[in-house]
């Protein structure tokens, strides 16, 4: 398609769907249901998308799709949405693995590692990679639980993401301990400025200048929602 905009909602939609039930559905069985729903108008398109319906079949159908999938939800990182990020807890209390939400990461002290590192932390703690955090290149270190919240806010050009989704470059985010795993959780994740979250469902952090900026799949959901 060669409308941008258009075409990174469509994808970006369709990798968030895909790799969030990688274990119960197929890249293949994915494409072929939005395809019959397109073709039987049971599948609402944007108003701009209506006459580019055709076009959208043609490109649902290419050879190469599933790559395009597989490729932007790398890049993009759409493919985890921020509210249930893949984690393991490395306590002195106890070790294992669990989910841990954008929010709740200013109620601990964390770093990311990638999946080989993470292995081989967990078999020192004397534990096994659970399969269903496979498919993820980073996950976040718990190393600590805070006594209380920390007040977290990123800096931003604000202009660069008020009229539509980016990817988020040349960001800092402001807190007491480090920064740098949030800038390596975060660097280019899609953005996008609200003036307030409007619900407490969708990811993201305040900005330190005012307004509040919705990260990862639901920057998408945001910007559509509010055009």
């Amino acid at each position: 398609m060669s409308t941008q905009g258009a075409n990174l909602v469509l994808l970006s939609v369709l990798a968030s769907w895909v790799f969030k039930a990688y274990d119960k559905i197929t890249i293949k069985e994915c494409v072929d249901s939005l395809t019959r729903s397109l073709r039987e108008d049971r599948y609402i398109l944007p108003e701009g998308l209506v006459s580019r319906r055709d076009e959208l079949l043609r490109t649902l159908q290419r050879e190469d799709f599933g790559g395009i999938i597989r490729a932007l939800g790398k890049q993009m990182s759409v493919r985890s949405t921020l509210s249930t990020l893949p984690a393991f807890f490395d306590l002195r209390e106890r070790s294992g693995f669990d989910f841990i939400s954008l929010d709740d990461l200013s109620k601990v002290m964390f770093s990311i590692k990638s999946r080989e590192e993470l292995k081989r932390l967990a078999k020192e703690r004397g534990k096994k990679l659970p399969l269903r955090f496979s498919e993820y290149e980073k996950i976040v270190i718990v190393n600590k639980v805070l006594d209380r919240s920390e007040k977290t806010c990123i800096s931003v050009d604000k202009d660069e993401y008020s009229s539509e989704p980016r990817p988020l470059y040349s960001f800092w985010v402001q807190t007491l301990n480090n920064s740098e795993p949030y800038k390596e959780l975060l660097k280019s994740q899609p953005a996008f400025l609200v003036d307030e979250r409007s619900d407490w469902r969708l990811a993201g952090l305040r900005v330190c200048r005012g307004g509040y900026l919705i990260l990862g799949g639901d920057a998408l959901v945001a910007w559509s929602a509010n055009r």
